[in-house]
């Protein structure tokens, strides 16, 4: 199986693998994009055990330690994102932790262990994805042929930080993807608020939107511009647009927050904070 980065994750995986100490449960934590279900089927791989991917419901959670019970042959159960399991289904998951199956691995993957119960992060072991480096994410674009022209690729490159990013940005215009960028960030506080909110339509919050761009990846791009602006001109303006645009961007990775909505108040908090600071 090849994988790109996380050497030293996959080095702490399979010396548990070879010493027979993998753990029955464990929970794989990174951003959206990072890898963890391809990380799973490489514990999969590395154990000889059966993966199956499982779903979330109370009932199916159930049904799932149910089986896990009765199987002969080793088997990896996978609940991916599972911070979006109701508090019934993860207590389900809780009681099985208890008293694993013989042959029975557990494991889920999320992008915040926040979003669990803290019994189940306490019995669980916990692999953390690592950061991505430049060079891991250009070989990345390489090995998956992304087709991207040089003049685009480095902006590519300052926007993404897992390789889902690079596939999706390779996927876009991302001339016009820049363009749209460069707009809002040196317009915000300058132009009528609703003609900012405008923006929002040109992003996708439904996968059906194939034609717009990723909101969290837009914000990156925005975050990064402004982080240019603010070495070539150290208005504290700058400084303050970053630092709310992280903030919303922490909350674009939760899953329970309507997105549209983030999206709004961000775009309404910038212009809000451009025109304080043009007013002193």
């Amino acid at each position: 199986m090849n994988i790109v980065g996380q050497k030293n994750l996959l080095s702490t995986i399979d010396n548990l693998i070879t010493s027979n100490n993998f753990p029955r449960y464990s929970i794989i934590v990174g951003n959206t994009g990072s890898g963890k279900k391809l990380i799973t089927s490489y514990i999969a791989e590395g154990l000889e055990a059966l993966l199956v991917p499982c779903e979330l419901s109370v009932d199916s959670v159930r049904d799932v330690i149910d089986l896990s019970y009765s199987q002969t042959s080793p088997t990896l159960y996978m609940w991916a994102d599972a911070n979006k399991m109701s508090a019934g289904a993860k207590n389900a998951v809780l009681k099985v932790t208890e008293e694993p199956p013989q042959n029975a691995y557990f494991v889920m993957t999320t992008d915040n262990v926040n979003g669990l119960l803290n019994t189940l992060t306490s019995r669980g072991t916990v692999f953390n994805m690592n950061p991505y480096t430049t060079e891991e994410l250009t070989t990345f674009a390489k090995l998956k042929n992304c087709n991207v022209e040089d003049k685009n690729f480095n902006t590519i490159l300052n926007i993404s930080t897992t390789p889902q990013d690079i596939i999706d940005l390779s996927n876009v215009d991302i001339e016009q993807f820049n363009k749209i960028v460069s707009v809002l960030c040196n317009s915000v506080g300058n132009i009528n608020l609703a003609n900012t909110l405008k923006i929002s339509t040109l992003l996708r919050f439904k996968e059906d939107d194939k034609d717009k761009f990723d909101p969290i990846l837009f914000m990156k791009a925005c975050m990064n511009v402004f982080l240019e602006q603010m070495k070539s001109d150290r208005k504290s303006l700058y400084y303050k647009l970053i630092c709310k645009t992280s903030e919303y961007l922490a909350d674009m990775y939760s899953k329970s927050l309507n997105k549209v909505c983030t999206v709004d108040n961000w775009l309404i908090d910038l212009d809000t904070l451009a025109r304080r600071e043009k007013e002193l």
